[in-house]
């Protein structure tokens, strides 16, 4: 029997969810929007996080690694869903604003090499503003919910830039 759960994520600081793509005389870092602009988590991303919390989670509490790979299948997989995979949907603002770019401020990076800024390292990103409170919906077996709830709260960190401090987060599922 399968269960679906509300999984939430509220930013803690400032974060940049990456669309892969950069904007030629604009951002160098594109972040995913939208068609009516707003910022969004894809599934797939959210996917990658949760599984590597998962593993991280199953290391330190000694469970069976093998409930990682059944629920989030192994690399390269193309078959068909199993009783135990689970479906997630991307994160989308609750409250969105009026208008999208209040979203955002816009950050500027560089490079340094000795304190000295590296020639050519400046970089543009608009960066998701703190606060905003994302949601979405993961489907699962109902003998994974609580191993899945667990390892959505040990997501801290999403997004590009987290090694200087971007992207912290608080994450979590309920039914």
């Amino acid at each position: 029997m399968s269960v679906t759960m509300r999984v939430t994520m509220e930013l803690l600081s400032d974060a940049i969810f990456g669309s892969g793509y950069s904007i030629p005389g604009g951002e160098d870092i594109a972040v995913c929007r939208d068609e009516k602009g707003y910022p969004y988590l894809k599934g797939t991303t959210l996917k990658g996080l949760l599984r590597e919390s998962m593993e991280n989670l199953i290391a330190w509490t000694g469970g069976d690694p093998a409930d990682a790979e059944e629920i989030f299948g192994i690399s390269g997989w193309d078959g068909t869903a199993e009783e135990r995979r689970i479906h997630l949907t991307a994160l989308t603002l609750e409250q969105p604003p009026a208008d999208p770019e209040a979203c955002f401020s816009l950050r500027t990076f560089t490079s340094l090499e000795s304190g000295v800024v590296k020639t050519k390292t400046l970089r543009t990103a608009p960066c998701i503003r703190r606060g905003l409170r994302f949601s979405g919906q993961l489907t699962c077996a109902e003998q994974d919910e609580a191993l899945l709830k667990d390892a959505l709260a040990g997501i801290k960190w999403a997004g590009t830039l987290r090694s200087r401090g971007f992207g912290s987060v608080r994450t979590r599922g309920e039914r």
